[in-house]
């Protein structure tokens, strides 16, 4: 898929472009795994604490980091060893974040309302805002879903 994605830029740029987008498409792509297993692996481990699942204490929380850094890059790679088809992950992917959206706002919702410290409470323009925004999330959460899902179904 990265190598079809290249591909656009060589009639515009010349057979160099290819090159410097599958260069800057392997950083990027290795930097988000990074950084989405390390923060991946710690809410899970948080997860397991919050739901008394294990994790109790600070040193178990770390051990049970450690463990997933491993497991997670493994259990991706055994997820498209299965699949196959880059496509529909994004696809799915993309599904996942569509859900997570409206979550995100209520969210924000839910800090500003019942967590926010009165001392810092902001006026009113910024809650207008923020319910914009909350609507707005939703809303591009329901249309992402909505047609992921077309598209899913189609294919």
């Amino acid at each position: 898929m990265i190598r079809t994605l290249a591909e656009m830029y060589t009639p515009v740029f010349g057979s160099w472009a290819k090159f410097v987008f599958l260069c800057g498409a392997i950083a990027v792509l290795y930097s988000t795994f990074f950084v989405a297993t390390a923060g991946n692996t710690r809410m899970a481990a948080d997860a397991l604490r919050v739901f008394r699942l294990a994790a109790t204490t600070d040193a178990a929380r770390q051990w049970w980091i450690r463990l997933l850094c491993i497991v997670f890059p493994f259990l991706s790679l055994a997820v498209y060893v299965v699949s196959k088809d880059p496509v529909s992950l994004v696809l799915i992917s993309g599904l996942a974040q569509s859900i997570m959206l409206p979550m995100l706002g209520g969210a924000g919702l839910y800090f500003r309302y019942r967590q926010c410290d009165p001392r810092v409470r902001p006026g009113r323009l910024w809650d207008l805002l923020l319910w914009l925004s909350c609507a707005g999330l939703l809303l591009t959460g329901s249309v992402g879903l909505w047609k992921g899902l077309a598209r899913f179904w189609s294919s």
